[in-house]
């Protein structure tokens, strides 16, 4: 679970550093702003299902990797990098 925290917070600073563009791209820095920003809610909106879940499956013994989560979170940073290079 620490390492979604650590997701968030990245992403959180990935947001500040995008507000710094607001004053030479105007409202379009505001794109990458709110993907990160969304995707960063996300996460935190869904660690406490997927931590009730993590748990059950240890206690089934049967605990297999999200892997859906991770090509979610690959696949907000890939639109947050595409986003960032269409405004640039």
């Amino acid at each position: 679970m620490l390492a979604w925290g650590r997701t968030v917070l990245a992403l959180t600073i990935c947001a500040l550093l995008f507000l710094r563009w607001l004053p030479s791209h105007r409202v379009w820095a505001l794109v990458p702003v709110l993907i990160a920003t969304g995707g960063g809610a996300l996460i935190v909106l869904g660690r406490r299902r997927a931590a009730d879940r993590a748990v059950r499956a240890i206690l089934d013994e049967h605990a297999e990797p999200p892997v859906g989560p991770v090509f979610a979170v690959s696949a907000l940073v890939v639109l947050t990098g595409i986003a960032a290079l269409l405004i640039i």
